[in-house]
């Protein structure tokens, strides 16, 4: 079986800032024969400077 994991990803707040107004958003997508695995994967693929902000299986039914 293969797991695929799906997450939107914006730039990290700077220090200080009072809103996340300006910042980019994405997404990325991974997969791996376990939920470990791709998770790894997603944050491999993670840009420095970005965070995730939440996880989707994709896989389930």
């Amino acid at each position: 079986m293969t797991v695929t994991l799906r997450s939107s990803i914006r730039q990290r707040q700077q220090s200080g800032a009072k809103s996340l107004d300006g910042l980019e958003v994405g997404a990325l997508t991974a997969t791996g024969a376990t939920y470990a695995e791709a998770k790894e994967v997603l944050e491999r693929k993670l840009p420095d400077g970005w965070i995730l902000l939440g996880i989707m299986r994709l896989d389930e039914g």
